[in-house]
């Protein structure tokens, strides 16, 4: 082979090696810029869209509907998006309003509430297409705590006295069967849980059952009652915590004591009498 042809197909050798180079700086190049737009854009769009409805396929109008979603590997919160049903039971929102980026098969929670009535569902992101369905149907009971007397500030001071008492109701359009199974509740007072954690009922063994009125009378100072209620299906509502504060003592008050022998007030006569 004459030197000629060695030296063009050394030419041609460097030439392919310079362009694979210039394509590679090319392709790295246009991958961080992806990778900043994205980042300077937010998340990616994502539509999740879906109906809320009641057990019977009722439609539910003004539900708000609450989306969540978790990173999938580390479990942790990227943000949660909201919207309100519309007459037929509507509601659509974009991930790409989210503060942090998804990715697909990160965990989608939903929730929607109406009157106190609410309803779960689940899923994973599916980021092959630009939108996908998530419908919830409202299904879980709801539960009212009242306070008796004596209370102040909304019932957050009450005394050892005051009456607490549970009822529950299942969600309307309802299928058979309907109705509260059971309420649940459990008492926090100066660090510990009544009853014990594992030693009760309900949710992870931590709850009492509710048989009827019960008050806040381990002691003085800040109480957290939580409770919850599942119809006769096992759906479970969502559990409550709230804040009490017990408070037996009564103000102190000093009677006032004029001098001697008399004194007046606002010009008139005033003197110490038993």
């Amino acid at each position: 082979m004459s030197r000629a042809k060695l030296n063009m197909g050394s030419i041609s050798e460097r030439k392919g090696k310079i362009i694979a180079t210039i394509l590679a700086v090319i392709v790295a190049t246009s991958a961080v810029s992806l990778m900043l737009l994205r980042e300077a854009e937010g998340a990616a769009p994502h539509v999740v869209f879906g109906y809320v409805t009641y057990e019977d396929g009722t439609p539910v109008e003004g539900a708000l509907v609450n989306i969540t979603v978790i990173n999938a590997t580390l479990g942790t919160v990227l943000g949660y998006l909201e919207n309100t049903t519309d007459a037929s039971g509507y509601y659509s929102v974009n991930l790409g309003n989210l503060p942090q980026d998804w990715a697909d098969g990160d965990i989608l929670l939903g929730y929607a509430v109406i009157n106190g009535f609410g309803g779960d569902n689940s899923s994973t992101i599916d980021g092959t297409n630009p939108g996908q369905w998530f419908n919830i149907t409202i299904d879980q009971p709801k539960t009212t705590k009242t306070i008796g007397n004596p209370q102040y500030a909304d019932g957050y001071y009450v005394t050892s006295h005051t009456i607490f008492n549970l009822t529950a109701e299942d969600a309307p359009h309802g299928t058979d069967p309907t109705g509260v199974d059971e309420i649940y509740y459990r008492i926090w007072y100066n660090g510990s849980w009544t009853p014990t954690p594992g030693t009760g009922v309900g949710i992870d063994g931590n709850f009492s059952l509710y048989t009827g009125n019960f008050t806040l009378d381990q002691g003085e100072g800040l109480y957290y009652i939580e409770y919850y209620s599942v119809d006769l299906k096992g759906n479970a509502e969502r559990v409550h915590n709230q804040s009490h504060y017990v408070d037996d003592t009564p103000p102190l008050y000093a009677a006032p004591v004029f001098r001697n022998p008399n004194y007046t007030i606002q010009g008139f006569p005033a003197k110490n009498s038993t």
